[in-house]
């Protein structure tokens, strides 16, 4: 996808998918003035990266779920990471819920892979 911008690649060899756009669900703000908080901002971008996912679109989606109680939050990231799974789109999906590497261990009908970063 960096080959794709334009940039440099740093690897001797890709094999490098054409994808037809990035999307992404990257942040939280709010829109006060328009009565939009938070939450229903960060619901208006999921829903926008939800509805153009499809199998030549990759997809970033960056601690959705963040601005709810913990509860919630993993309901919705997990119900989000399950459609994009089915939908086909590349996803790379960045969250604080450990609880959603176990999406690996179920039969989406996709390739579901987890990554683990930990910091100390």
């Amino acid at each position: 996808y960096l080959a794709q911008c334009g940039c440099y690649v740093p690897a001797t060899s890709a094999d490098i998918p054409m994808v037809s756009r990035i999307v992404a669900r990257i942040g939280a703000g709010d829109m006060p003035s328009l009565g939009v908080s938070s939450f229903m901002a960060e619901m208006m971008q999921t829903a926008t990266l939800i509805r153009g996912a499809r199998s030549d679109v990759l997809c970033l989606v960056d601690e959705l779920g963040r601005g709810t109680c913990t509860y919630d939050g993993l309901a919705i990231a997990w119900a989000v990471a399950v459609t994009l799974a089915q939908s086909k789109a590349t996803t790379l999906f960045a969250t604080h819920f450990h609880e959603l590497s176990q999406l690996s261990e179920i039969d989406l009908s996709s390739r579901s892979t987890n990554y683990c970063q930990e910091m100390s």
